[in-house]
């Protein structure tokens, strides 16, 4: 096979196969280097093909709200800001309220279900309105359900337009996110942790019927992000009674993996994790990647268990609320543990510094012993749209730069005089 027809492979089938070869490590494959020459040079092939591609674009949060409400347009605005770059998927999430939206036009509109008991002013976390379910009302999935489903249909749809007037798009996906079924369930008894995890199960069937509904008409053309605030947030409050944070890991390692093993098979899977971000304010600031490699290790010995084979591209914040990601070396060592399974997207990027962001990449790859599948600017749905192509361009530069990790030098040329202009 040559260098070309393995790029070629490397490319259509990145989402997919990536993590067996970006290790470059023959015994994933279980091949014997004398007994198995071939195939050992395809493995090599593809391993390299690989290593330099550049890194993908991966775009969280919703789009910027001064965007008119057409996923067609929001669609090309995206892929043409990109600028032909690979996407791990092209994304459409149009409402930048996050938990504000869900309590208003969900829980909000319901009166004959919840009852309010604070109504929240919405300024940050700790103003959020409250609820409880009525008295003699048996919550059902219907109840907490966004009923997104028209506007999923509309947006893949547009999706598929868009697709079949670029080829480069061919090989894309829509992303569609979700959030875990434990976030809504906390935000909306955000008094009553009980009544949130008696409300688990009937917001994990809402979700999921979502997506069994959307998978019927996907046809493979979609990959959910699945964000989970939740999980470094629990497990930054039981930081310090080191018996409760193993209890709680397990726990949030049980919903989760149980979460993903539930989803339809056509959908692919993204899974993001985050400090929080509602109105650019993190809900604590973290000290390290520790928790987040913990929790990933356990994640993948409990899919194992279910017997799912994939694991699925994992972003990792390292900026936070309003703030630039952390510049203590001791915040990136802990993705030295982290098994070579996962493929880290790299939540690094800062809009307004490329050196920053650039040396802040070269920390999570030099500790974690890989290259990155992806990069990522923090949510651009809650900032300026001017800003938010200023994040993208500054992704791209970010994307496509070199690491020499054995000198430590940064092949980046010119990086940072282009990402400071507009």
């Amino acid at each position: 096979m040559s260098n070309q027809i393995a790029e070629n492979f490397a490319r259509g089938s990145r989402y997919s196969c990536g993590k067996l070869v970006s290790c470059g490590q023959l015994d994933l494959f279980d091949l014997d280097p004398q007994r198995d020459v071939g195939l050992c040079r395809i493995v090599e092939c593809m391993t390299n093909a690989i290593s330099d591609l550049p890194r993908g674009l991966h775009f969280v949060g919703s789009l910027s709200p001064n965007l008119p409400p057409d996923p067609c347009l929001e669609l090309k605005r995206v892929f043409e800001h990109s600028e032909g770059r690979a996407l791990t998927a092209l994304p459409c999430d149009p409402d930048p309220r996050w938990a504000e939206g869900y309590l208003r036009d969900t829980t909000g509109t319901r009166p004959e279900v919840f009852e309010t008991v604070h109504d929240g002013g919405y300024t940050g976390y700790q103003d959020m309105r409250s609820n409880k379910v009525r008295k003699r009302v048996e919550l059902r999935p219907e109840h907490v359900s966004a009923n997104r489903m028209p506007e999923l249909r509309r947006t893949l749809e547009a999706f598929r337009i868009i697709r079949s007037e670029h080829k480069e798009l061919t090989d894309t996906r829509l992303q569609i996110s979700v959030p875990n079924p434990l976030d809504p369930a906390l935000f909306t008894f955000p008094r009553s942790p009980g009544n949130s995890l008696r409300c688990l199960d009937v917001s994990e069937r809402a979700a999921l019927d979502e997506a069994h509904e959307l998978a019927q008409i996907a046809d493979g053309d979609v990959v959910w992000q699945l964000e989970n605030p939740s999980v470094l947030i629990g497990m930054n409050m039981v930081r310090m009674a080191r018996l409760l944070r193993t209890w709680l890991t397990g726990r949030l390692v049980g919903q989760v993996g149980n979460l993903l093993a539930r989803f339809p098979g056509p959908l692919l899977l993204l899974l993001h994790l985050c400090y929080g971000g509602f109105r650019h304010q993190e809900w604590f600031t973290p000290r390290s990647f520790g928790p987040a490699v913990k929790f990933l290790n356990g994640l993948r010995s409990h899919l194992r268990s279910e017997s799912v084979t994939e694991l699925p591209p994992v972003h990792h914040p390292t900026a936070h609320g309003a703030h630039p990601p952390p510049t203590a070396r001791q915040f990136y060592e802990p993705p030295r543990n982290l098994h070579p399974e996962w493929r880290m997207i790299a939540g690094v990027v800062m809009p307004d510094d490329l050196e920053a962001s650039l040396a802040t990449l070269d920390k999570m790859e030099r500790n974690a012993r890989r290259e990155t599948y992806a990069v990522a600017a923090r949510g651009t749905g809650r900032i300026p749209e001017s800003v938010a192509i200023q994040a993208t361009k500054a992704m791209i530069k970010t994307a496509v730069a070199r690491h020499d990790h054995s000198s430590g030098s940064t092949a980046a040329d010119n990086q940072t005089a282009v990402a400071r202009s507009p």
